[in-house]
C-alpha cells in the first residue's frame, strides 16, 4: 500500500471563488462550494472516503478566530488530505501558482491510517 500524506497550502493573494476556480483547473477537479455553520464558506473535493482537498479562508465566518494562527499571514488555506498523490498534486500547484502559493505544512501517514 502507498504512503498517504496531507499537505496544507497557503495562499498570499486572492479570492476563495477565484482560487477555487484556479484549482480546480490545474488539478482537474471539480471544487464544490459549500457553506457551512462552523466552517464558513469552502469549497471541497472527495478524492475518496478518506482522502479529500479544501479550500477555507484562514479567519472563520462566525469571528475573527484564524483557523491557523501560526499562519495568520495567509489569506485563504488549502488542505490535501490522505492523498497518495501528493507529490503530483503539488507539482501541478506549483506549476499553477508559483509564488502565491506556499507549502506550510507536511504530514506523512501510515499505510494503515
Amino acid at each position: 500500500m502507498m504512503k498517504k500524506s496531507s499537505d496544507l497550502y497557503g495562499f498570499e493573494a486572492g479570492d476563495l471563488n477565484s482560487i477555487a476556480k484556479q484549482i480546480s483547473h490545474a488539478l482537474d477537479i471539480e471544487l464544490e462550494f459549500r457553506s457551512s455553520d462552523f466552517l464558513g464558506d469552502y469549497y471541497r473535493h472527495n478524492i475518496n472516503n478518506i482522502a479529500a482537498i479544501s479550500l477555507h479562508t484562514n479567519i472563520f465566518d462566525f469571528g475573527e478566530e484564524i483557523r491557523e494562527p501560526e499562519f495568520a499571514e495567509y489569506p485563504l488555506l488549502l488542505y490535501v488530505l490522505q492523498s497518495e498523490s501528493i507529490s503530483t498534486i503539488q507539482a501541478k500547484l506549483l506549476a499553477a501558482f508559483g509564488s502565491n502559493i506556499q507549502l506550510l505544512r507536511r504530514a506523512d501517514h501510515s499505510p494503515d491510517s
